[in-house]
C-alpha cells in the first residue's frame, strides 16, 4: 500500500504543479474592493472550487470569505484548513511573485508554500484517498480561508456558519506535526520626528521589511558613516540629492516569525543613521527600543522557553503628521501568556510603545493523547521522531566483533521489562544474571555499541553454530564470551 500511495503522489505532481501555477497566478492580497476580503481572493477561491469540482467532489463556496472541498460520506468530519490568501509583495522579488518560476528545482512565485501549494497538497491527498478507499464513512473536508494573514476573520465566520469540525489538521506548518503555535502581540512604536521629512516602508506587520524609503534634510547625517556600516551589514543602497536627500535602502524580506532570516532595512537604516550622528527623536527611540535585534532584548521582552525564543519584528513604517510609527510583531514561547510580555512592553516602552494586544499560544504538551503518538526530540517541535515499544518476551543477544585476525562472539540471555517511553524503536531489557556481567564483556572489549536480539532462547543454537564455524585448517578461530564466564573461551 505504501509504494502504491507513493507512486500515485508521483503520477499527481504535474496536475499539482498545474494547479498550483493557476492559483499562484491570483495576487490574493487583502484589498478593500470587492467584499469581504477582494475581488482577487474571490476569484482565486472560485478558481479552486472548481478545480474541486472537475475532480469530482463537492465544492461549496462560503459567501466569498471562505469555501470548501468534500470527500466521503457519515457525519464526523476530518478537517484540513489551508488559506489561499497571500501577504503583500514587495519590489524586491527577482522574478514575477505571481507566476509561478522554476528555478534550481525549486518552485518560486507568492503562495507556492503559504499556502496555496499546502492547499493542493492536501486536495491531491484527498483525490488519492478516495481512489483507494472509495467507500470512506468519514468525510474528509478541506477547508479554504481568505483572510489568514490579516485575522482569520474567514474561519471565524466559516465556523459560526458550518460548524466546526470533529478533528483535523492544517497544511501551513512544518512536516509531520506542529503541537504549538507562539502567541501573538501587537503594537506600535510611535516618537516625534524633526528630521524626518518623508519614510515609508514595508508590506505587511508580519514579514520583515525588504526596503525602505526615507527623506531627510541634505548633510544632516554622515554620509559616508551611513554607507560603511550598510555596507558592512550587507544593504544595498542608493541615494538622490537635491535640496533634501531621498535615501533608499534594501534589505531582505522573511516572515516576521522568523525575522533572523532577514534582513530589516527599517532596523538597519536607523541604526546607521543613529551611528551617522544625525540629531532626531524618532531615531533616538528606535536605537534605545528596537537596534537591530531580532528578539527584543532592547525592549525587554526576551522570553523563551524549551521550545523556542521570542521574536520581535517592525513591519511596516509611516510618517503620521510630525511622529513616525512603526508596527510591531510579536511572537512569544507557547508556553507562556500575553500578559508578561504586554506588561514588559508597557513599562520599558515609556509611553513610545502604544496600541498593545494580543493573544495566548496554542499548546498540546507532549503527553496530550493528541501527540503522544508521536515524539520529538530535545524541544525541537519540527524534529519528527517516531517511536514504537517493542513486545515483552525472552530475548537472545548476540554480538560479533573482530580482533587481530579472531573472532569474538558474545551470548546473554535477557528478559524484556517495562520502561519509560524513549525514542525510535526499542525494548528494555533486564540483563541474565546481571547486568554487571555483561557490562565486563560489553565496555571493556573487544566489544563496543549495539549487540542484536531475537526474541526466543536460542543461545544453545548459537553455540552449535560458533563449533562448526571454528575449523583450525581453514585458520578459522571463533571465541565464544558469555557473562557466566571470566573471558573469552575457544570452543
Amino acid at each position: 500500500m505504501k509504494d502504491l500511495i507513493k507512486q500515485k503522489v508521483i503520477d499527481y505532481t504535474p496536475e499539482l504543479l498545474k494547479y498550483l501555477d493557476e492559483l499562484v497566478s491570483y495576487p490574493s492580497v487583502f484589498s478593500d474592493d470587492a467584499l469581504p476580503f477582494g475581488q482577487a481572493n474571490i476569484d482565486c477561491l472560485n478558481h479552486a472550487l472548481e478545480i474541486g469540482s472537475n475532480l469530482g467532489f463537492k465544492a461549496v463556496n462560503v459567501d466569498n470569505y471562505a469555501g470548501y472541498i468534500e470527500i466521503g460520506q457519515g457525519d464526523e468530519v476530518i478537517g484540513i484548513v489551508g488559506h489561499l490568501d497571500v501577504v503583500p509583495v514587495s519590489d524586491t522579488w527577482k522574478t514575477d511573485p505571481f507566476k509561478m518560476t522554476l528555478i534550481d528545482g525549486k518552485y518560486y512565485g507568492r503562495g507556492t508554500s503559504d499556502d496555496k501549494g499546502g492547499v493542493l497538497c492536501g486536495l491531491i491527498a484527498m483525490k488519492i484517498v478516495s481512489e483507494l478507499v472509495p467507500d470512506m464513512k468519514k468525510r474528509i473536508r478541506l477547508i479554504m480561508g481568505c483572510n489568514e494573514e490579516s485575522g482569520s476573520a474567514c474561519l471565524r465566520y466559516y465556523v459560526k456558519k458550518c460548524g466546526a469540525v470533529d478533528c483535523g489538521f492544517t497544511p501551513d506548518g512544518s512536516f509531520p506535526i506542529v503541537f504549538g503555535e507562539k502567541g501573538m502581540v501587537g503594537a506600535t512604536l510611535k516618537a516625534p520626528t524633526t528630521k524626518i521629512l518623508d519614510v515609508r516602508g514595508g508590506t505587511a506587520r508580519n514579514a520583515v521589511c525588504a526596503s525602505v524609503t526615507i527623506e531627510l534634510p541634505a548633510n544632516s547625517f554622515d554620509q559616508s558613516v551611513l554607507y560603511n556600516y550598510l555596507d558592512e551589514n550587507g544593504l544595498d543602497h542608493q541615494i538622490t540629492k537635491g535640496d533634501t536627500w531621498k535615501l533608499r535602502v534594501f534589505g531582505r524580506a522573511a516572515h516576521a516569525s522568523t525575522p533572523e532570516e532577514g534582513l530589516n532595512a527599517i532596523s538597519y537604516t536607523m541604526e546607521g543613521l543613529y551611528r551617522a550622528g544625525i540629531d532626531d527623536e524618532f531615531v533616538n527611540t528606535y536605537h534605545q527600543l528596537v537596534g537591530t535585534g531580532y528578539y527584543g532584548e532592547k525592549a525587554g521582552v526576551d522570553f523563551s522557553d524549551n521550545y523556542g525564543r521570542l521574536t520581535f519584528n517592525i513591519g511596516v513604517i509611516k510618517k503620521v503628521d510630525d511622529t513616525v510609527e512603526t508596527s510591531i510583531d510579536i511572537r512569544f514561547p507557547v508556553t507562556m501568556k500575553k500578559e508578561p510580555v504586554i506588561e514588559a512592553l508597557q513599562k520599558n516602552g515609556k509611553g513610545n510603545i502604544i496600541n498593545i494586544g494580543g493573544v495566548d499560544p496554542l499548546f498540546f504538551p507532549l503527553e496530550h493523547p493528541m501527540i503522544k503518538a508521536r515524539k520529538f526530540r530535545g524541544g525541537n517541535m519540527n524534529f519528527y521522531e517516531p517511536h514504537w515499544e517493542l513486545k515483552q518476551g525472552h530475548v537472545s543477544m548476540l554480538r560479533m566483533d573482530e580482533l587481530d585476525g579472531e573472532y569474538y562472539v558474545f551470548l546473554g540471555d535477557a528478559d524484556t521489562i517495562e520502561g519509560p517511553e524513549t525514542t525510535a524503536t526499542y525494548v528494555w531489557i533486564e540483563a541474565k544474571p546481571s547486568w554487571k556481567q555483561w557490562e565486563e564483556k560489553l565496555m571493556f572489549g573487544p566489544f563496543i555499541h549495539h549487540v542484536g536480539g531475537i526474541y526466543g532462547e536460542y543461545n544453545d543454537v548459537f553455540e552449535e553454530v560458533i563449533r562448526y564455524l571454528n575449523d583450525s585448517r581453514r585458520g578459522v578461530k571463533v571465541n565464544l564470551i558469555t557473562p557466566y564466564t571470566p573471558g573469552p573461551k575457544s570452543l
